[in-house]
């Protein structure tokens, strides 16, 4: 009995130990997105990899110069953020959290949409 006892200890012990063993890397995209009526504003994507590098992604600006809302941007910025975040997932990341802000346009001279995707992926 006392040795089923210590082998359920040294079971119990190995699995605590491999549970701390596992950390977890983060990597944030953040992307940008001018709502800017005079110029079409240049939207940008921001991906901080876990190592602190950084890579900075082009995205299309949400209104034309003419003042209205450019569907075509929204549907390729749409598939921009998509095409990346699948990236991510397909190489193990997890979707850990998503925020969002937006700095309205009659506050400050245009209106950004802010918005953070914060993935986690478990490491040994």
């Amino acid at each position: 009995m006392i040795l089923l006892r210590f082998i359920l200890l040294v079971l119990l012990l190995g699995l605590c130990f491999q549970a701390q063993a596992q950390s977890k890397q983060v990597m944030i995209i953040t992307t940008v997105e001018y709502a800017e009526f005079l110029s079409g504003g240049n939207s940008r994507m921001f991906i901080t990899f876990p190592d602190g590098n950084q890579q900075e992604v082009e995205m299309r600006g949400l209104f034309a110069i003419s003042g209205f809302i450019n569907e075509k941007n929204i549907k390729r910025n749409d598939k921009t953020i998509i095409d990346k975040i699948n990236e991510y997932l397909n190489q193990g990341w997890e979707l850990a959290h998503v925020s969002s802000a937006i700095r309205d346009a009659q506050q400050a001279q245009q209106g950004i949409i802010f918005t953070r995707y914060v993935l986690s992926k478990k490491t040994n």
